[in-house]
């Protein structure tokens, strides 16, 4: 979105905040390509730039939870948490710019907190996701502030339930997933039956190798080394589980 949004006669004063979820879900362009988490860092960073945001007062939280307390780089220009007692780095009366609100927080309870914040240091927050906040950026009237605190409440709320919907939807598919038979984690990666079985035996029946010895045999970590020894025991003894050795 090509917003050009700042009005101020110094964009010395103007600040935008940028951030990626940890496990944000993978995103295609129009030709069908993933684009990789550093692209989508560098698109919202394009978006600030083209709506006026000097480049060097980019604050880049990088790669974290969108519900995660410890976003330092939040904390710290506006003065929360841990950093509550310090002078927060960004300046009373500046200008904010986030690409949505969701960069902010997906906690209501911690939007709120965030948002208070913001209006207590008399910052002007921006979403270009959402224009109808910004057609007030140099209005003063008590009216439209309060109005904007409603709307800005209200899409707090709605962010916050999607991102608990989500976690339905995905509890959901779980519960599914184990009711059909599927088996969750990560697939064993050693798929050679037959060298699983040459070092069960060399660790289990003959001894003559450690644990360590066999993961390099079979060249993996030691979570998957003793998974395969058990399924390789389940095997042989036609059982559902067993006691792996240590």
């Amino acid at each position: 979105m090509k917003l050009k949004i700042m009005k101020e006669k110094n964009n010395n004063n103007i600040y935008g905040y940028m951030r990626l979820s940890k496990r944000n879900l993978q995103k295609l362009d129009s030709d069908g390509n993933i684009i990789s988490d550093e692209e989508q860092l560098q698109r919202q960073r394009m978006e600030l730039i083209n709506a006026g945001v000097p480049t060097d007062h980019i604050f880049n939280e990088g790669i974290i939870s969108g519900v995660s307390k410890n976003r330092v780089i939040l904390n710290q220009i506006l003065g929360i948490g841990k950093y509550s007692n310090s002078q927060p780095l960004l300046p009373v009366g500046s200008t904010l710019v986030v690409t949505e609100l969701s960069r902010l927080s997906r906690d209501f309870n911690e939007l709120q907190t965030i948002l208070n914040k913001i209006n207590n240091l008399d910052i002007k927050l921006i979403l270009l996701d959402f224009p109808m906040l910004n057609n007030q950026l140099d209005n003063n009237d008590i009216t439209s502030k309060f109005l904007n605190q409603i709307i800005l409440s209200l899409l707090s709320y709605l962010t916050d339930m999607e991102r608990q919907k989500l976690i339905e939807r995905t509890k959901s598919g779980i519960i599914n997933a184990v009711k059909n038979g599927k088996k969750l984690g990560r697939p064993i990666k050693v798929s050679n039956k037959d060298e699983i079985a040459r070092v069960y035996d060399l660790y289990y029946i003959q001894n003559v190798i450690t644990s360590e010895m066999g993961m390099k045999l079979l060249g993996c970590g030691k979570t998957t080394f003793f998974k395969c020894l058990k399924e390789e025991r389940c095997r042989r003894c036609n059982c559902s589980d067993t006691n792996s050795k240590n």
